[in-house]
């Protein structure tokens, strides 16, 4: 079907910084999801996301090499990893390398986003809606999560800065999984804790399900 994703890590901003882990020059310069929670960070997760519905291709791009961050992914073939000096101008390249090779939607997320929903049911609303973005939007608001046309998208001149800046409208897609936005230190406290009430309610439903058999 030719489906791409991005996926932007930038640098942490000013505000990600404050009251995280002080006196840790090296780990206050990367963004919150960077930080491994539980074992892996939330940007290994959001890839993993990817990954495992069947999108052809992968770009992370980034402002920096990060080994750590590609490590778990060397073997997926699908997973690449590109450097970049401006966010915006590395998505516009990245589209019309997509077009070009046939990828005809991607998606676009920024690292200071983690959403759980249906990803595939996401793109078929964004290709049945017939419009150059779709924007994922939750109770909270806008969130910088998008499907994109990949040709209409260089056709309309629709950067970046333009997605960011746009409200959301009528055919906005609504999420009401699991949102985290990765703003301060808090997010991340919650993002652990969240995590392991998932694990814990995944081993009572399974423990339950043991003794039902039993019986």
């Amino acid at each position: 079907m030719g489906l791409g994703a991005i996926v932007v890590m930038g640098e942490a901003q000013d505000g990600e910084r404050a009251g995280v882990f002080p006196g840790d020059a090296s780990v206050l310069s990367q963004p919150f999801a960077c930080f491994d929670v539980l074992g892996r960070s939330t940007a290994q997760r959001i890839i993993e996301r990817f990954v495992r519905a069947d999108v052809d291709v992968v770009t992370v791009l980034q402002t920096a090499v990060r080994q750590d961050m590609k490590a778990p992914f060397t073997a997926f073939e699908n997973v690449e990893f590109r450097v970049m000096r401006d966010a915006g101008e590395g998505v516009l390249q990245k589209l019309r390398h997509y077009s070009r090779n046939g990828i005809e939607h991607s998606f676009l997320i920024l690292g200071n986003v983690y959403a759980e929903t249906d990803l595939l049911d996401f793109y078929y609303f964004h290709r049945e809606a017939r419009q150059a973005a779709t924007r994922a939007v939750d109770r909270e608001g806008v969130l910088d999560l998008w499907v994109l046309d990949c040709e209409k998208a260089q056709t309309q001149a629709i950067d970046l800065q333009h997605l960011r800046e746009a409200k959301s409208s009528d055919s906005s897609y609504f999420i009401r999984e699991y949102v985290n936005r990765l703003s301060d230190p808090r997010d991340l406290r919650r993002f652990a804790s969240d995590l392991l009430r998932a694990l814990r309610d995944a081993a009572s439903r399974a423990g339950s399900e043991a003794r039902n058999l039993d019986r």
